[in-house]
């Protein structure tokens, strides 16, 4: 999964800045970046989006032995060449000093404070924090990451949704679609495998890995890939490393893409391949067989059988 930028490249295309052309007698002598209205549109998004106006910073490595700190200053953009830091003063020659900012382990910001909210306009374009646009752009290896607890949040919510929607997926499979669907994600299924213990192998990756499963599920090839999967498992369908993928004397394609791919288009091989890994599936048929709802018998008394 891409991980989204602290700032997107639409904003920092747009950001607002101080023009050095424009200044009056050239006070400033590079691209700064203009806090007073960059902070007031990050808290106007904030407030429209509903989202919190604290967010937390974090080591990604952890001291044991010291109280973590850095001091960081300023960043440059080099595709708008904005300059993003707080000054603390102007040399006579237009130049800033910068104010170091101090970030110690651990630090929560509240952006409705200007203090903190000028921090935040500045750190989240900074290539030592995780996810900023420079940390991405030069792949730098980042020391703080932003914990922010509305994102944090609906990651939590979404992740619990998608173990919910994927146990209940779990639920619907039974004899030979679970051991079909247990083949795909890997499972595999062994002569002595009873149906409970292949439905608790599958719950345990529908749980560890739920949005995996998931995707799995809703795949618009799974028909086929579940086929491929139980094919390979049983032998049907070869793997010669230096050719690839064949199906009796018909190569199929180097990699399990390719193959997929190539039998989409192949019904009646599709077909055949079908049939004969159904033929061949013993413990698949021991389990579908094993798996079936117990029906109950009532038998009659005497009593019931005279009226």
């Amino acid at each position: 999964m891409l991980k989204e930028p602290l700032v997107s490249n639409e904003e920092r295309m747009n950001m607002e800045f101080y023009d050095p052309q424009k200044e009056p007698k050239n006070i400033r002598r590079i691209k700064l970046v203009n806090l007073e209205k960059v902070v007031a549109r990050i808290r106007s998004e904030r407030k429209a989006n509903n989202q919190s106006m604290i967010i937390n910073l974090e080591p990604i490595k952890e001291e044991r032995f010291k109280d973590p700190a850095w001091s960081l200053t300023f960043s440059k953009d080099p595709e708008t060449g904005i300059y993003f830091g707080i000054v603390a003063s102007w040399y006579e020659d237009g130049n800033p000093k910068w104010s170091k900012i101090i970030v110690n382990e651990f630090r929560t910001l509240n952006l409705t404070h200007d203090a903190d909210a000028r921090v935040w306009a500045c750190l989240r374009m900074n290539e030592n924090v995780e996810n900023s646009p420079l940390q991405m752009l030069f792949n730098s290896d980042p020391i703080l990451r932003v914990n922010d607890p509305e994102v944090e949040a609906v990651k939590k919510i979404n992740k619990g949704a998608e173990i919910g929607k994927a146990i209940q997926r779990v639920e619907l499979l039974k004899g030979e679609k679970l051991v079909s669907f247990a083949r795909m994600l890997g499972i595999l299924v062994g002569q002595s495998t009873s149906p409970k213990e292949l439905h608790g192998a599958v719950m345990e990756r529908a749980y560890n890995d739920a949005e995996a499963f998931n995707a799995k599920w809703d795949d618009g090839d799974r028909n086929v890939k579940e086929l491929f999967s139980n094919a390979y498992s049983l032998g049907v369908i070869k793997l010669d490393h230096s050719k690839g993928y064949f199906y009796e004397n018909i190569p199929l394609g180097m990699s399990e893409a390719a193959a997929i791919a190539y039998l989409k288009n192949e019904a009646d091989i599709l077909v055949n391949i079908g049939t004969e890994a159904k033929r061949k599936d013993e413990q698949g048929a021991r389990i579908a067989k094993e798996d079936e709802p117990k029906e109950f018998k009532v038998e009659k008394t005497k009593k019931a059988e005279k009226e």
